[in-house]
């Protein structure tokens, strides 16, 4: 991958949908493209398999932003004080 990044080839965009229909109907498929400065670009679709991976990947933080953003809800709308902000994640810097 590093190989792809160090030649000017930039990650434009990585879109992973579920499938209602067809022959992943009930399963997550993506794709990925890559674009560089000459304006070319290729693309690779990305399994159920492949998804997973992703999904696991971003799995902790959607249920922590989720958790945060109901506390924020009931606090907005004073049914419980207003929450205490816990980063469980390790600093990023």
């Amino acid at each position: 991958m590093s190989e792809i990044l160090n030649d000017g080839w930039k990650l434009e965009s990585l879109k992973i949908e579920f499938q209602n229909w067809g022959d992943y109907k009930g399963k997550y498929v993506g794709k990925v493209k890559f674009t560089n400065k000459d304006e070319e670009a290729f693309m690779f679709n990305l399994t159920p398999d492949d998804t997973q991976d992703y999904i696991n990947l971003v799995s902790k933080k959607l249920v922590q932003s989720a958790s945060h953003l109901g506390s924020k809800l009931l606090s907005s709308l004073d049914l419980i004080p207003a929450p205490q902000v816990i980063n469980l994640l390790p600093n990023q810097e």
